[in-house]
Parts: C-alpha cells; sequence; structure tokens
C-alpha cells in the first residue's frame, strides 16, 4: 500500500477547505494556487471526492467547492480511500485473490492486522485534527516584527587563545 499523489492531493486540497469553513464555496484554482497543484488533475481529485459525497459542487460565479459536512465528521480513510479505492496492503485482504496457499498462509494474519491499524488511525484522524495545527497558528503582527527587529542580535568574538566573548550591542 502506497499513497499516491492523488491521494496526497486530496488530503491537500480537502484540508484547504477544512480550513477555510464548511460554508465556504472555494474554487479549484484557489486550492491549486496555494497547494500547487495542476489544476486539471485537481478537478479530477475533486469530481472523486464529490461522487464520495465528502464535497459539494456548484457551478457559477459563486459556485466551487465545500465541504458536505463538518471537518470533525470527515476522516482521512474515506477521504484516501474515495480518491485511491479501498486501501489493502496485499490484494489477498481485500479481495479473492485465488491463490493456491490463501487458507495455509502465514503472511496474510499479520498483513491483516498491520492493514486494521493503519486503517484505524486513518478512521480516528479527522479532517479536523488534520488541521488543527494550522488553525492555532498566530499570524505575526506588524509592531511585533518591529519589536523584534529592534534588538540586535548578540556577537560572538574568538581571541587567538581559545576564549570566546558574546557582545551585546
Amino acid at each position: 500500500m502506497q499513497i499516491t499523489k492523488a491521494g496526497e492531493y486530496a488530503l491537500l486540497g480537502i484540508s484547504y477547505l477544512a480550513l477555510k469553513g464548511s460554508d465556504t464555496w472555494v474554487m479549484v484554482e484557489e486550492i491549486r494556487q496555494k497547494q500547487g497543484i495542476s489544476r486539471s488533475f485537481l478537478a479530477k481529485i475533486f469530481q472523486s471526492l464529490s461522487r464520495a459525497g465528502l464535497v459539494l459542487s456548484q457551478r457559477g460565479n459563486r459556485g466551487g467547492f465545500r465541504l458536505s459536512r463538518p471537518a470533525e465528521q470527515i476522516n482521512i480513510l474515506e477521504v484516501l480511500e474515495a480518491v485511491e479505492g479501498r486501501m489493502a496492503l496485499q490484494k489477498c485482504l481485500e479481495e479473492p485473490c485465488g491463490c493456491s496457499k490463501a487458507k495455509t498462509c502465514v503472511v496474510s494474519p499479520i498483513l491483516n492486522k498491520a492493514q486494521e491499524k493503519v486503517k484505524e488511525v486513518f478512521r480516528n484522524t479527522s479532517l479536523a485534527d488534520l488541521t488543527a495545527k494550522e488553525q492555532k497558528k498566530e499570524p505575526i503582527r506588524d509592531d511585533r516584527l518591529k519589536m523584534a527587529s529592534a534588538k540586535p542580535l548578540p556577537r560572538q568574538i574568538e581571541s587567538d587563545s581559545g576564549f570566546s566573548v558574546v557582545l551585546h550591542d
């Protein structure tokens, strides 16, 4: 199992919607610019997210995409499976593979256990969890920038004998 660029971009795109709020319509072009993703690729990804019922779409000047429900109610597994299909470490874990060793396979049980743990992490992580760190970032105010730049940085001077002195201007 490897998450493709489509899965990664789906998470980036839908996370951007989560940051904007579930009632805000956002154009694909805005998401593309903010996330640095190809417009056509992103449009296909959002079609998949829309078909899965994770986002709503609306045409026109005030159109775009928005979350279909609050970010707390959309988990990462839903997003990834909407774009990637069902997640499986090995094909035989999700569908009959016709393997002659299927009934006696010693590898399958441990792969299944690992797969369930990965899915559990994704299932238990919501978009709100994913974007929580980003939402807590505090913008740097101009007055803090001025204060920070007003203080000169200390300088360290080393002598020939190996001693060093830190000067505060």
